[in-house]
């Protein structure tokens, strides 16, 4: 449905209808300015946040599960305490 279509279909409505329409459209329309009116930090989300306020890391890896040497070793120390217990 187009705005004219719309607009011919609201006119068919009683009065008190029409004046529900228009209330809803103003509600609407404040609710965009309110929304506008928001700093732009406000407007993100919080992983666009993120990415603005870490991005001094810069080429590092996105995960340190990319990063092969970060998990080099990694769980060894329990491996050997289990083999020594068991």
């Amino acid at each position: 449905m187009n705005l004219e279509q719309m607009l011919e279909k609201v006119k068919t409505f009683p009065p008190e209808e029409q004046q529900r329409v228009i209330q809803m459209i103003a509600a609407l329309e404040e609710e965009i300015q309110h929304r506008e009116a928001r700093p732009s930090w406000e407007r993100m989300s919080a992983l666009e946040a993120a990415r603005q306020v870490l991005s001094f890391v810069g080429d590092g890896p996105a995960d340190l599960s990319t990063n092969e040497a970060y998990w080099e070793g990694y769980g060894l120390d329990s491996i050997s305490q289990n083999i020594g217990n068991g």
